[in-house]
């Protein structure tokens, strides 16, 4: 480890315990319309915004700061990003759709901006993650209900399954020890997506608006932010229970998680247009029910995506 990197570190640990001791969410950024978020202390952050921007930060010893800015290829949205960790800075997956071609896009930028790779397809991308270990993305679909992969260097997308039981599929996470595909359908219901058997079930655990999802390999816990509750809940999946983690007035409209050092969260906010940290402990037992998610009584409408 570098000295620069143990001083970024150290820096961070005494700001989480500040953060912890206050009980509170320490602000990172100001991001007007950030829709999502990824990235590492060490390989740094990226946000992406609803005007089709992606802004990047590297952790210092005085805080984040901004490396990069460039804006996403066609004129086609931005819905989500994901982090590649490769190199210092890495590079990221977006997934774009362009409603007057009727076309969806996977692009794969550089930190600069330069387009590294583009996939192209009929459906509507959604939530996107990156399988370091395996060298693939995967990524959801609106409007099919699907999730497909394809390898990062020049592999074709390739369907894995159709998940039934799904009606408008929204974020995905990879889970690469376990080789599971977890995605949530933005009417509520969460599904395991098995990828040797290439099987969808679904969890117990249900939302009313989940918004973005994260596994912590660290923890072996399922991150699941609402932005209806306007709160952010940890999903164990072995008992599938779950239980409130992030629960503040200052959450608004949840609209990614990123992982941050130690066991803190690093949480967009569209609305205010903010990026928060915050402290999570989830507990290994099974939540009470007062810690388990409010099922959803009805469906609410999507803000984005």
């Amino acid at each position: 480890m570098r000295t620069i990197h143990y001083r970024v570190l150290l820096f961070l640990a005494l700001s989480l315990s500040a953060a912890c001791e206050q009980n509170e969410l320490r602000l990172l950024l100001k991001v007007p319309k950030a829709v999502a978020v990824t990235g590492t202390p060490d390989s740094g952050y990226y946000v992406l915004t609803s005007d089709n921007q992606v802004y990047g930060y590297k952790q210092t010893s005085s805080g984040p700061q901004f490396t990069t800015k460039f804006a996403l290829k066609d004129s086609g949205g931005g819905i989500d990003i994901t982090l590649v960790p490769t190199g210092y800075q890495g590079s990221v997956l977006v997934t774009q759709w362009e409603q007057n071609q009727y076309q969806g896009f996977i692009y794969h930028y550089a930190a600069d901006g330069t387009i590294l790779g583009v996939w192209k397809t009929r459906h509507v991308p959604i939530g996107i993650d990156f399988d370091a270990s395996s060298q693939q993305f995967y990524f959801s679909t609106l409007d099919s209900n699907e999730v497909y992969q394809a390898a990062l260097k020049g592999g074709e997308l390739r369907l894995v399954c159709t998940v039934p039981g799904a009606t408008q599929l929204g974020p995905l996470t990879v889970n690469s020890k376990r080789q599971t595909v977890y995605v949530a359908d933005y009417q509520g219901p969460l599904f395991e997506v098995n990828l040797a058997t290439k099987k969808a079930t679904r969890l117990k655990p249900s939302f009313v608006s989940p918004s973005a999802l994260l596994f912590d390999d660290k923890t072996g816990f399922l991150f699941v932010a609402d932005r209806i509750q306007r709160k952010v809940y940890a999903v164990d999946p072995s008992s599938q229970s779950s239980q409130i983690v992030v629960a503040s007035a200052q959450i608004t409209s949840p609209s990614g998680l990123a992982s941050g050092l130690g066991s803190s969260l690093v949480i967009s906010d569209e609305k205010s247009g903010t990026v928060l940290l915050s402290q999570v402990n989830p507990m290994s037992q099974r939540a009470t029910p007062q810690q388990r998610a409010t099922p959803p009584q009805r469906r609410a409408s999507r803000s984005r995506r």
